[in-house]
């Protein structure tokens, strides 16, 4: 049976066909057990953090704005680490916790970001809800907001946040449930930007008390969703979160291997027909992304970024990725020139976050 975006309400997928036999299977086999919800209706991508492509499992060190498990943002002046662990035991419904400390809180709190692309698809009421797991030594309450950001480009209108609410401080070392309603109000009368980068972003802020410097906390089955009814958290299968991921972050690496590593496996690879720094080397992304992403190259022999292997000449050669679009990127330009025949192989990311 095929499954069309009109079958699937409030899909937070890029739905493009055509769709693996196999994605399709795990999707008819959660809608069979449901349990009669709305299929679709959590719009967060890795909700249960099953995901980390970019930092894998390792305790990662975050200063200032960036990502860490797929479609999760974080944003702090000073260090945070943050990690990908297992579940408790006690909550069998969760695979993975997102572990997130800051041994160092400032006055400027960390934040934690998820982006939806499309702003003018949310308006009207949103319920969220999760666990979080509090420290027994210090915590924080934290506020939820939802932001309307119509993208850049142009004259877009002003972006419009609105608070959901707030999570109480959690000292009992436990995972403890939450819950939130708000309204967003209409876009009517808004301008979107022209580069197409509009989204609606979830923030999740921590609320510092001045005798308080560490924060350490856990967050699990997270759920955004529209209506003020808050519906009950279930994974999808890792073969649609992979599908729903992918739409912002694709590598030729396989799915456990990080960026960077020092393997030919996935990797890419041409002939020079001539001794010229421009190559027609076509790479496809092996899905749509949700927009032109940044692409970023790799040597497969010693795992540094913009750089591509001559497996015939002696070194690496710096290397840009051009003329991307949302399926693939068309040539790739070097520093110098290749001889006529050298073969060059690589490795790539390509990344559509907003």
């Amino acid at each position: 049976m095929a499954v069309a975006q009109a079958d699937i309400p409030h899909s937070p997928l890029p739905l493009r066909g055509p769709w693996p036999q196999a994605y399709l299977d795990d999707i008819h086999l959660w809608l069979a057990n449901s349990g009669g919800q709305v299929p679709f209706a959590n719009l967060l991508g890795n909700s249960g953090f099953i995901l980390s492509q970019r930092i894998g499992t390792a305790a990662t060190n975050v200063t200032g704005t960036a990502m860490t498990l797929d479609r999760w943002r974080v944003s702090s002046p000073g260090t945070c680490q943050i990690t990908q662990e297992l579940a408790p035991v006690a909550f069998p419904q969760f695979t993975n916790v997102l572990g997130f400390v800051c041994p160092n809180v400032g006055a400027t709190p960390p934040l934690l970001i998820q982006r939806l692309s499309g702003v003018s698809q949310y308006r009207g009421d949103f319920s969220f809800t999760g666990f979080y797991h509090g420290s027994v030594i210090d915590n924080f309450p934290l506020d939820v907001t939802l932001t309307q950001n119509f993208g850049t480009g142009g004259a877009p209108s002003a972006a419009v946040r609105t608070l959901m609410g707030t999570i109480p401080a959690n000292t009992s070392g436990a995972l403890v449930p939450f819950a939130m309603s708000a309204t967003l109000p209409s876009d009517a009368g808004k301008t979107l930007g022209t580069n197409g980068d509009d989204y609606l972003e979830l923030e999740i802020k921590y609320i510092r008390a001045a005798a308080q410097a560490v924060l350490q906390t856990k967050f699990a089955g997270l759920d955004l969703r529209r209506g003020i009814n808050p519906g009950v958290w279930s994974p999808y299968p890792l073969s649609v979160e992979l599908e729903l991921c992918g739409a912002y972050f694709r590598k030729s690496y396989d799915r456990l291997t990080l960026p960077g590593a020092v393997t030919s496996k996935g990797s890419v690879m041409t002939r020079a027909g001539a001794a010229l720094a421009s190559l027609a080397m076509p790479g496809l992304f092996g899905g749509r992304m949700i927009r032109t992403p940044l692409v970023t190259l790799y040597s497969p022999v010693t795992g540094t970024a913009a750089r591509v292997s001559n497996l015939t000449g002696p070194a690496d050669i710096v290397v840009n990725a051009t003329d991307p679009n949302e399926t693939t990127w068309g040539v790739i330009t070097l520093a110098a020139a290749p001889a006529a025949a050298d073969m060059i192989r690589m490795q790539w990311t390509a990344d559509a976050e907003l």
